[in-house]
């Protein structure tokens, strides 16, 4: 966790905050922003070796590490409240939704698993298909009747190192996270009232 030490922000000099607005119109920005200098510090060590996935909740942030695989729910000062295994290899994202923590596993085949979010023990997973990893995770339900953004038209990839006519694996993955979310919150119920 890192603080940020306000006390110490220093206003650039109007020359400087004048050519950054000049470069800032010629670049066609909607908009600027005065520029300031900040010092950080660091608030507690993180658990685990190398975390790799964060959630903030109110009871603290949930953490996962891609060397332990390991998930973890810290206070906000540092204190460990949970730890728990998960199946996930490199784990590369964390999220929390409907009462579960949903970790993603960056190894072939990628997949999503859901965790209960008091014992960690594993309910599920989703294997999803295609090149690629996971690399983060956001939960984001929707509500009764709210449609999820259409799906965008299959286009080769801008990147240059892509391969040529490559499907974009990022919206392929976002679509197909989206219908198993709102699969979850249609089974969220029924699992409830077992």
């Amino acid at each position: 966790m890192i603080e940020v030490n306000t006390s110490r922000l220093v206003p650039w000099p109007e020359e400087r905050r004048s050519q950054a607005r000049a470069d800032l119109r010629h670049h066609h920005s909607m908009s600027t922003v005065g520029l300031r200098a900040a010092s950080a510090r660091v608030m507690f060590r993180a658990p685990g070796e190398q975390v790799n996935g964060l959630e903030a909740v109110s009871e603290g942030l949930w953490l996962c590490d891609q060397r332990d695989n390991h998930c973890y729910l810290i206070d906000y000062s540092g204190q460990q409240l949970r730890r728990f295994p998960s199946p996930a290899r490199n784990a590369s994202g964390i999220t929390f939704g409907a009462g579960s923590v949903w970790v993603a596993s960056n190894v072939r085949p990628a997949m999503i698993f859901r965790h209960d979010a008091e014992t960690g023990q594993c309910t599920a997973y989703l294997m999803l298909s295609g090149e690629g990893g996971v690399h983060g995770l956001q939960w984001r339900p929707y509500a009764p009747g709210e449609q999820p953004p259409a799906p965008l038209e299959n286009k080769p990839e801008l990147h240059p190192s892509a391969p040529a006519g490559r499907v974009n694996a990022f919206r392929e993955f976002y679509h197909r996270l989206q219908a198993a979310e709102r699969a979850w919150s249609d089974l969220a119920p029924a699992v409830a009232d077992d």
